[in-house]
């Protein structure tokens, strides 16, 4: 190979060696999650994350994983149907948001990852105190025993501590359940005859 054609292959060949190998992956410093997990039956919380790589470039298609199964039991539930790996993929900006149909608390935090990267940890709150998918007045009782403290469990406004305040968001969120829509038995011929 003449030497005027084999100098641009080398160069070429060292700028390629030289990218970052870590292009693409999911950087845990870089990338950002919502500082507070807060879950309703009637899944109305929205859950933000975005994943950039090392560069801070964001990184479209990563799959987006929280992972709440050492939490499902008694006092933590995710609504029929719903995994306790509840994922998304990024969109072109790297984000997913998360709307998750869940009421509890748990005793450890939960593990956000984004392609198997571990970007953080969080603890879940919720409106639903105890559990049971529906948000009432015992989750009121709940969580007006932990007012003036700093269980993250009852902080619904995500400002550090249980106050007041944190109690109008529950109420806001009053009733709210898993919500199922109802479906009728009908005969085949039946529903050939509605569309039509």
């Amino acid at each position: 190979m003449p030497a005027r054609l084999l100098l641009p292959s080398v160069l070429l060949g060292l700028l390629a060696w030289n990218q970052p190998a870590s292009a693409g992956v999911p950087s845990p410093p870089q990338s950002f999650v919502d500082p507070c997990l807060i879950v309703c039956p009637n899944g109305d919380f929205s859950f933000h994350v975005v994943v950039r790589d090392v560069a801070s470039i964001p990184v479209p298609n990563s799959v987006v994983v929280i992972n709440f199964c050492p939490c499902v039991g008694p006092s933590f539930n995710l609504c029929p149907g719903i995994s306790c790996q509840v994922s998304a993929l990024t969109d072109a900006s790297g984000a997913a948001v998360f709307q998750i149909k869940a009421g509890g608390t748990c005793l450890e935090p939960v593990t956000i990852s984004a392609d198997g990267v571990i970007l953080a940890q969080r603890m879940i709150a919720s409106p639903d105190q105890n559990g049971d998918l529906v948000v009432d007045a015992a989750d009121a009782a709940i969580l007006g025993g932990k007012i003036g403290g700093s269980d993250p469990s009852g902080d619904l406004d995500c400002d550090g501590s249980v106050t007041p305040n944190d109690m109008s968001v529950r109420a806001l969120h009053s009733q709210h359940s898993c919500q199922v829509v109802p479906t009728d038995a009908q005969s085949w011929g039946r529903m050939k005859s509605i569309y039509r």
